[in-house]
């Protein structure tokens, strides 16, 4: 999904997913520009885990001026501390040890 900032057209597709494969768990994955992942929860859009494309070449250098940017071709900080600040939102290190 990309560049939809409005959350009913996400979380249509989401409802779109979920009706074709019932019982399948639906990620949402190589995204960008989307409504954040609050307001999709919210709509009951609430996907098994999500990645927005980043900005690689910019991420090489996290000493160079445009690494410290807040704005994002995919996904801005905004959105990303949006999305880590909510409780349903696990990062790698809150998963226990699987091996």
């Amino acid at each position: 999904i990309y560049n939809e900032t409005g959350v009913a057209k996400v979380t249509n597709e989401f409802t779109t997913l979920q009706q074709r494969y019932p019982g399948k768990p639906v990620a949402l994955s190589e995204c960008g520009n989307v409504a954040t992942i609050s307001a999709q929860w919210n709509t009951g859009a609430r996907w098994l885990w999500f990645m927005p494309w980043y900005e690689y070449d910019r991420t090489l250098d996290p000493g160079s001026d445009a690494f410290q940017l807040k704005t994002h071709e995919h996904a801005s900080i905004a959105w990303w501390e949006d999305a880590l600040a909510q409780p349903y939102v696990l990062t790698r290190d809150e998963l226990p040890d699987l091996k």
